[in-house]
């Protein structure tokens, strides 16, 4: 790997997983940007007064979802890095790189993870705890961390290849399209958990689950037709359920 190893990398990634842990209304995350580039950053710059100029500049504010705050961290711990060896990128030219890709790229990630993978990822959970509470437990834990975890890593690790690329290479369409796919799975996921939902609370037997599945296909359509939400679908979709199971 060009101008970091991979332990550096590494160090970077794990002390990522805390950058919330200093969060606050001023600043947002600055302070724990700080302490996840701190690996690379005392390796490339050794002057104290540098290194002093680089916490001013970086402890301002900066707000970015922090699942995608590697993206940002890669991209300018190499373009500060050709800076130390001095390449023709200014300390100006850094900063309108970071506050554009963390303008781009907060939104999506609120969308992707908060709206839409954590309730679709809940409801899985749910719908596997009628079998078994642990694999419900573990499919939850499992199918929300994994994507989150492999989109910080590859962030940190597409940030540093790309630098100033990183503004136009940025995957931004590909995650869109995994916020639709998400909201249609979410309904679909929605439906069968309606199903289960009505099998496990009903006293009645075939009818009752034959006509839960038919309304759970025709919820499914109409909330994929209307685009909404999952977490909106999964609360209408759970209220119904409930209701119907007590009627019956």
């Amino acid at each position: 790997m060009r101008n970091a190893n991979v332990i550096d990398l590494v160090r970077i990634f794990w002390r990522s997983l805390f950058i919330q842990a200093s969060w606050n209304y001023e600043r947002m995350l600055s302070l724990g940007f700080c302490f996840s580039a701190a690996p690379l950053i005392k390796k490339i710059i050794k002057s104290e007064s540098q290194r002093s100029d680089y916490l001013r500049r970086n402890l301002g504010f900066f707000n970015i979802h922090p699942y995608f705050a590697g993206y940002i961290l890669g991209a300018t711990l190499k373009l500060e890095k050709e800076a130390q060896e001095g390449g023709k990128v200014s300390v100006e030219e850094i900063e309108k790189v970071k506050a554009h890709l963390s303008r781009s790229v907060a939104a999506v990630g609120d969308t992707l993870f908060w709206r839409q993978l954590k309730p679709l990822s809940a409801m899985i959970g749910m719908m596997l705890v009628f079998y078994d509470e642990v694999l419900g437990l573990a499919a939850f834990l499992l199918a929300y961390n994994i994507p989150h975890l492999l989109v910080r890593g590859h962030g940190l690790w597409a940030g540093y290849r790309e630098g100033f690329r990183l503004v136009q290479s940025m995957p931004l369409p590909r995650y869109k399209v995994m916020v639709t796919f998400l909201n249609k799975a979410g309904t679909v996921v929605s439906a069968i958990l309606m199903v289960l939902l009505l099998r496990a609370m009903s006293t009645a037997s075939g009818f009752a689950g034959a006509g839960a599945f038919i309304s759970g296909l025709i919820l499914m359509f109409v909330f994929l037709k209307w685009k909404l939400p999952s977490p909106i679908g999964l609360a209408i979709i759970l209220a119904l359920g409930l209701l119907a199971a007590m009627i019956l």
